[in-house]
């Protein structure tokens, strides 16, 4: 009841969470994606939309991976060739992995000056300084250099993306390119603000 989620604000808190996104998404999604505007194409914005509960960087992540065009069936074979040579998983993961570490290496670009001033200042580093390094720096960048790994292409195998490319298809996602992707993230981040703004109205309105 309404006075449940009144007396526990976490619960509220989660539930306007997923709300909000999933509205946004299905809504900005219907007006992006013509492909979409369907039952499954909504199930799909909704699915989506709930990535966001796990950051924008989780929406991201969830908006390259998913298909927002009808499929070429004459590349199936094609498709089908690449996966069983493994890349397929191993670029999702480098998908996922490159934007999960992308915060922390922009953040430890953004403070690398500030940082070596420290380092200057007091002759070395400190030993707080041993987790943030850590953290902002090592880790995200072994993630990088894991990344760059697992998306390598074998010689005898760069004739089967450039057939993939040549059919509009992307190399990461194996899903046809859809440059209304990038319409939609800066549109849902808009759309999310102020619709959470009108239900949290809402629900203030009803309590």
């Amino acid at each position: 009841s309404i006075s449940f989620i009144a007396q526990h604000p976490l619960i509220n808190e989660i539930l306007l969470l997923i709300l909000s996104s999933i509205i946004t998404c299905v809504m900005t999604g219907w007006i992006v994606f013509r492909e979409l505007r369907s039952k499954n194409g909504i199930l799909k914005l909704a699915l989506i939309g709930l990535s966001n509960c796990l950051s924008i960087i989780g929406l991201v992540i969830a908006t390259v991976l998913f298909r927002t065009k009808a499929k070429d069936k004459n590349i199936a074979s094609l498709l089908n060739e690449i996966r069983q040579k493994g890349y397929i998983w191993k670029r999702r993961i480098a998908v996922i992995l490159f934007f999960a570490a992308l915060p922390f290496l922009s953040f430890g670009v953004v403070a690398l000056p500030s940082f070596i001033r420290e380092i200057v200042r007091y002759g070395g580093f400190r030993s707080g300084d041993t987790m943030p390094i850590i953290i902002v720096y090592i880790i995200p960048l072994l993630v990088l250099a894991f990344v760059l790994f697992i998306k390598r292409i074998k010689v005898e195998d760069k004739s089967l993306f450039i057939q993939l490319k040549s059919a509009g298809y992307s190399s990461w996602s194996f899903n046809p390119k859809d440059k209304m992707k990038f319409i939609f993230v800066p549109l849902f981040s808009f759309s999310f603000l102020a619709i959470s703004w009108l239900i949290i109205k809402l629900v203030e309105f009803t309590v």
